[in-house]
């Protein structure tokens, strides 16, 4: 019975890293896309009403003429933010870490209950099994500093747990 306590624990561990991570990924891409595409909805807005300005009777020809050109800048601009949204991906991203950050969290509950009261014959299997399916779902790693600042703050916590523990 030690030797599966010791297990689950580093399982707990495994997985708390893993929601931890997950979890900051998707924050991160969400703030990403969103410097992304709202400075893209505002210039697609200004563009519109320069548009709209530069077919006006009420300007002269040449504030006509600047706000033609002011319109096709804005909108090559808008464009470049858009394709870039769209090659980095970065709403997909956003939603699959945080779709294995909730995925982890749920096993983290169920391996808790597991430790409290033991009664799954196969429940070492099953982890195995829900891991690899979350993994399978979610291809893409969290950045590195993210891995690097939970193993920064897990090894300042460790140290803190040995330092008191002294």
């Amino acid at each position: 019975m030690d030797k599966n306590n010791k297990f689950y624990k580093i399982m707990t561990e495994r997985l708390r890293k893993k929601k931890f991570t997950h979890s900051n990924a998707s924050n991160y891409y969400n703030k990403l896309q969103k410097y992304v595409m709202y400075p893209s909805i505002g210039i697609t807005a200004l563009s519109s009403i320069a548009s709209f300005i530069s077919t006006s009777e009420y300007v002269g020809s040449d504030v006509q003429n600047g706000f033609s050109l002011s319109v096709g800048i804005l909108v090559s601009i808008s464009t470049l933010l858009q394709s870039i949204s769209a090659s980095c991906d970065y709403a997909t991203k956003s939603e699959l870490h945080g779709s294995a950050a909730q995925e982890y969290d749920k096993l983290i509950t169920k391996l808790l209950f597991e430790i409290e009261l033991p009664d799954e014959e196969e429940f070492v299997k099953t982890m195995e099994n829900s891991i690899l399916e979350i993994q399978s779902k979610c291809k893409f790693i969290p950045p590195q500093f993210i891995i690097d600042d939970y193993d920064k703050k897990n090894i300042v916590n460790e140290n803190t747990v040995l330092i008191n523990n002294e």
